[in-house]
């Protein structure tokens, strides 16, 4: 397989990381060819009474921080 450098630069994963009731959004991109870059972003936690809206509560979150 032929790596396309011109490509290396924007490729970006994002994962989510679930303890409980913790969601923390992770974010790994290679601005070089050698180089992994991981943003960890702020923890998000979903109280306990929070379960009707909870898809909703953590798409607006996500969609706060800019993703």
């Amino acid at each position: 397989m032929k790596t396309k450098s011109e490509l290396i630069g924007s490729l970006q994963i994002v994962g989510f990381i679930h303890s409980g009731l913790d969601c923390t959004m992770a974010q790994v991109h290679g601005p070089t060819e050698y180089t992994i870059c991981v943003t960890r972003h702020k923890t998000v936690e979903i109280k306990y009474y929070f379960t009707v809206n909870a898809v909703s509560w953590v798409m607006q979150r996500i969609h706060e921080l800019g993703f």
